[in-house]
């Protein structure tokens, strides 16, 4: 079997993994508004930040819809794009159609196949990139699609190194199988991603100390799998 049919088997097993698991999984109406008046989440504080002065964003692999809806009901007056191969988008959409999040446009395809027409000033992708296996392709396209910024969270392999060490006790199944079981998985260092995102600027990094030592910090990222965000500019 060659590569790309490799590559092809594995897609689609993600694809049909991601069907069944639908992650982030179920949320209401007061979940959202429960991370919107308090964000204690420092992931979704970092995009709140990102999305500062934005006015059309694109989320690539938005799952089930939890940071999509969130930030969509949050900031009515930016418009966004949501991309996803997986059944989960429908939950995603029957959110926002039954909440009434009118800005959201969700398209139910494969984000290396999507014919998109649009442009964006940000390109928000959350822990996805490292479930595809044509990673390199989905990150050009990322960076394609966007004029101005990209915010990227992606596992870090120190992070995932130690988890090996120190097993986590998850708090939910979906979390477990998320990190677990998924069939596709990679991971990278600090060096290594940026690496791969040389024409932008970086702008922001967490977890780190002022952009730096983000693998030492990603030690003590276990429990998230290193899971690691970066805000670029062109």
């Amino acid at each position: 079997m060659d590569i790309y049919k490799q590559g092809s088997n594995k897609e689609h097993q993600v694809k049909e993994f991601y069907s069944k698991l639908k992650f982030p999984g179920p949320y209401s109406l007061e979940d959202l508004e429960f991370y919107d008046q308090y964000l204690i989440n420092p992931y979704l504080k970092f995009y709140d930040d990102a999305i500062q002065d934005r006015k059309n964003i694109l989320d690539v692999g938005c799952g089930s819809g939890f940071i999509v809806n969130l930030f969509a009901r949050k900031y009515p007056s930016i418009n966004f794009d949501a991309v996803d191969f997986s059944d989960s988008i429908d939950y995603a959409q029957q959110f926002s159609k039954r909440h009434r999040i009118k800005n959201i446009i969700y398209y139910k395809e494969n984000f290396l196949e999507w014919n998109c027409k649009n442009n964006y000033d940000l390109v928000l992708s959350n822990g996805v990139l490292h479930h595809i296996p044509n990673y390199h392709r989905a990150l050009e396209k990322i960076c394609e699609l966007s004029t101005d910024r990209i915010a990227i969270g992606i596992y870090n392999s120190y992070g995932k190194l130690f988890k090996k060490i120190k097993p986590v006790n998850y708090s939910n199944d979906i979390l477990y199988a998320d990190q677990e079981l998924c069939p596709f998985e990679t991971a990278f260092s600090d060096r290594e991603f940026r690496r791969l995102v040389t024409k932008y600027q970086l702008v922001k990094i967490y977890p780190s100390y002022k952009n730096r030592l983000v693998d030492l910090y990603n030690l003590f990222n276990y429990s998230n799998g290193g899971l690691t965000t970066y805000l670029l500019k062109k």
